[in-house]
C-alpha cells in the first residue's frame, strides 16, 4: 500500500497494520534470533579468514 492509501481504503489499511508484531517480546526475540545470526556469521568470516592465513 502506498502512502496515503491508508486514506482512501481505511479497511486495507488496518488490515495491513495488524500484521507487524506490536508486542515487545516478539520484537525482542527477533532482535536476538538476528543478532545470533550475525554472531555466527561473523565467527564463520574470521574462522576462515584465519584459515587462508594459515595457507598462505
Amino acid at each position: 500500500m502506498s502512502f496515503g492509501e491508508e486514506f482512501r481504503h481505511p479497511a486495507l489499511a488496518a488490515a495491513i497494520r495488524g500484521t507487524v508484531p506490536q508486542q515487545a517480546g516478539l520484537l525482542l526475540a527477533e532482535l536476538a534470533v538476528t543478532a545470533a545470526a550475525a554472531l555466527l556469521l561473523a565467527t564463520v568470516v574470521v574462522a576462515a579468514d584465519v584459515q587462508a592465513l594459515c595457507l598462505v
